[in-house]
């Protein structure tokens, strides 16, 4: 028996946070989406943009090695068809 992806494209969620990406996941499977791509090293997001077409982006802010910002920027920049949703813990943004 094979699964259908939903949605077509997957979501690929960006956060150096294991515990944060379960919980994501989580949310987003009680709303039937289960075609989601976890993230967690933000020097991989690059390489997975540009292997596969993105429907959507989760992308934390605060991050080691490249931050959010930084991704934020690249993203647009070489990826601007892929929307991309900022998530952050941080009250002070």
């Amino acid at each position: 028996m094979s699964v259908t992806m939903y949605p077509m494209l997957p979501v690929v969620m960006m956060d150096d946070e294991i515990q944060a990406l379960k919980s994501f996941e989580i949310t987003l499977r009680s709303a039937n989406i289960n075609n989601v791509i976890r993230c967690v090293d933000s020097r991989e997001v690059i390489s997975i943009l540009s292997d596969r077409e993105i429907g959507v982006m989760l992308l934390d802010l605060i991050m080691p090695n490249l931050s959010g910002e930084v991704l934020l920027s690249e993203i647009n920049s070489e990826f601007p068809e892929v929307p991309v949703i900022v998530v952050t813990g941080k009250s002070d943004v």
